[in-house]
């Protein structure tokens, strides 16, 4: 039977123009975060057979220490000690006292002031903030680049976010596009360009504005590689997902039970994607009960939602 979730939140990108991405000992990237203060959520942990109702989602606040794409470990604000997780139950963070250049850009994003708002975010990530926040920032603007008809900076940014592991917050930030559209003629030739890219995000990234056109074929052949690469299991989850949509309608209702629990099995930060697109596809093939449900599970999201998602 399907549950209803709480999403996390998922999807802006970065890119643009080179940008320096500081290592973890870089002094100046860390000067960014030596009297910072975040607030976090973080996925809570599996409920039990005795224990079956939702957990609720922990928020804390405190300062990142580490984050990667298999940690998470902040020291905590209200008390002495540490809070450590896998780094895929970070469902988001936001800086207390952010950069001004930061929240000015940040600010034009979420008012879908896309094209305005890349140059200044690549400004923010030019500032060098640590390491982690370089990485959503440029998963931010490589989704300005392409809200704004800049896909080859949106896919050279992929390119470039992709030379060192990702968190799974960043890859739920990809400008990947996850429901069936109208496709933009001038988006298929810098996509088709990067169908045999030498990074996998920007495989996935590439193939999914190329499902609605002519390359479709290629673009499934691509997908169907990246969803059996066992060493980028985020990446893999995203590209099964993705496939949802080449499935013929007559397969939809028998392969339909089996999507919704690989969506469930996802982390939750990662599933705000597949959602949708799994949504589309079941509006598509007569399951709008179904459908309506989990666009339900996205309205109730407690934190920022991926932009495709918003009302």
């Amino acid at each position: 039977m399907f549950r209803i979730h709480w999403l996390a939140a998922a999807g802006l990108a970065l890119t643009m123009l080179p940008i320096h991405f500081a290592t973890s000992q870089d002094t100046t990237a860390m000067a960014w975060n030596a009297d910072s203060q975040v607030r976090f959520w973080i996925e809570p942990l599996t409920a039990d057979d005795e224990n079956w109702f939702p957990l609720a989602i922990q928020e804390h606040r405190g300062k990142v220490k580490e984050f990667d794409d298999q940690h998470f470990v902040a020291q905590l604000a209200a008390e002495d000690g540490e809070f450590a997780a896998s780094s895929k139950r970070v469902l988001w963070i936001e800086p207390v006292d952010a950069p001004e250049k930061e929240v000015a850009a940040l600010n034009l994003f979420h008012a879908a002031e896309f094209k305005s708002s890349l140059r200044p975010l690549v400004d923010a990530i030019s500032a060098r903030p640590p390491v982690w926040r370089q990485q959503w920032l440029s998963a931010v603007a490589s989704q300005a680049a392409m809200r704004s008809g800049r896909y080859a900076i949106a896919l050279e940014l992929v390119s470039q976010l992709d030379q060192r592991p990702l968190p799974p917050l960043v890859i739920a930030w990809l400008p990947i596009v996850w429901q069936t559209q109208a496709n933009d003629a001038t988006m298929q030739a810098p996509a088709s360009e990067r169908l045999a890219d030498p990074s996998p995000a920007t495989r996935l990234v590439a193939a999914s504005w190329l499902l609605s056109s002519t390359w479709r074929g290629q673009a499934t052949t691509v997908l169907e590689q990246l969803a059996a690469d066992d060493k980028r299991p985020y990446l893999a989850a995203q590209a099964r997902a993705l496939l949802w949509q080449v499935v013929p309608p007559p397969e939809v209702e028998s392969r339909m039970s089996a999507w919704i629990d690989d969506l469930e099995s996802l982390p939750m930060v990662l599933q705000t994607g597949p959602t949708l697109a799994l949504v589309g596809k079941l509006n598509r093939s007569g399951k709008q009960d179904v459908a309506r449900t989990l666009s339900l599970s996205l309205q109730l999201t407690p934190i920022h939602p991926h932009p495709d998602a918003r009302p």
